[in-house]
């Protein structure tokens, strides 16, 4: 065979090699260093992150994007507290390798470790299980969060494992506070309204009919009442009761999808409108229902109006929550409930 030859076969079959080799990495699994002060993991394909899967013992939470809004499924895709999957994120991209060794039967039961759906192991040696996916659902990441190690001077550090990697890493981030129930992952304020925002108060039965509005004759001044008897006088802490339920409107769960519920088994005496000062116009329907015989606290709300020019403290109409909240039906505790107030004559001082 010709020289020549020999040196084009030569080039074809480095390129080829090159071209595979790249094949290789662009589907190749996320990289891991076990290098002391290195980042452990190496190119998380972040720009296409689109589900977490967060596995306990006895719980399992799916926090899925959909339609760039990223909910949380057991909890009826209601929306998920993103500062707390960011917060995630960025300690998993942060994490910092300060030691790695064998993992060892006895060292993944030691420093918990083990599978959650590992029955066969005490529970304080089962550890949280983390899946990362992609747009595609298409796994990219699994790891398995063990025990802390505390230190008594410094920040300590979590130890981890890798999915089919037998090494134990331990790493300078911490993972303690990472929540293991659905609800710990929700945004739990529906609203955040401060009193002195609002404007005007009305209250409304079921039937649309007005029971009674409230009125600001200035901001910063106490409401009155439309129509109120010169010789009756409103009780202030019942007025601040009806200012401040919804700062925040904190949540206790969800009771279900809004469209799902069997909303005849609620019961619903009285609607409530805040008008704020911005033009926001929102609507509050408190109602109680009975679950497993005892007595909840529902409620649901619903943005009519948005400001026409939002400024730093108005409410979004971008927001997926704001735009869409009277999708869901929720629970407060009953001393939010109770902060409504659907009788005219329980707004005054009693003599």
């Amino acid at each position: 065979m010709k020289l020549k030859t020999i040196v084009i076969l030569l080039i074809l079959l480095g390129a080829l090699a090159l071209a595979a080799y790249f094949a290789m990495e662009q589907n190749a699994p996320v990289k891991t260093t076990g290098d002391m002060g290195e980042r452990l993991f190496e190119n998380l394909p972040l720009e296409k992150l689109a589900g977490i899967t967060i596995k306990s013992v006895g719980e399992t939470i799916h926090l899925k994007k959909k339609q760039s809004l990223w909910v949380v499924e057991e909890q009826f895709d209601y929306p998920a507290d993103f500062p707390l999957i960011t917060a995630l994120i960025t300690k998993l991209v942060d994490a910092k390798t300060g030691r790695r060794f064998e993992a060892s039967r006895d060292a993944i039961l030691r420093l918990g470790l083990a599978s959650p759906e590992d029955q066969g192991v005490a529970k304080d040696s089962q550890g949280v299980e983390i899946e990362l996916r992609d747009d595609e659902d298409t796994l990219f990441l699994r790891l398995i969060l063990g025990k802390t190690r505390e230190v008594t001077a410094g920040a300590g550090g979590h130890y981890l494992m890798m999915d089919q990697d037998p090494v134990i890493h331990l790493v300078d981030q911490k993972f303690d506070a990472l929540g293991t129930t659905s609800f710990d992952w929700i945004r739990k304020n529906l609203l955040d309204i401060k009193a002195e925002d609002i404007e005007k108060i009305f209250c409304f039965a079921t039937d649309g009919s007005p029971v009674y509005a409230l009125i600001r004759p200035e901001k910063n001044q106490w409401p009155t009442l439309v129509g109120q008897d010169a010789g009756m006088k409103l009780d202030q802490s019942k007025l601040d009761d009806l200012l401040t339920p919804l700062s925040p409107l904190g949540i206790t769960g969800v009771f279900g999808a809004s469209e799902d519920l069997d909303l005849s088994l609620m019961s619903f005496t009285h609607g409530f409108e805040y008008h704020l000062y911005d033009q926001t116009v929102i609507r509050v329907s408190p109602g109680k229902i009975l679950e497993g015989g005892e007595e909840k606290y529902v409620i649901q709300a619903k943005v009519l109006a948005f400001p026409p020019e939002p400024g730093p403290a108005s409410l979004d109409a971008k927001d997926p929550l704001h735009k869409n909240m009277d999708q869901w039906m929720c629970k407060v505790p009953q001393w939010k409930y109770k902060r409504f107030i659907p009788r005219v004559e329980d707004l005054f001082e009693k003599k």
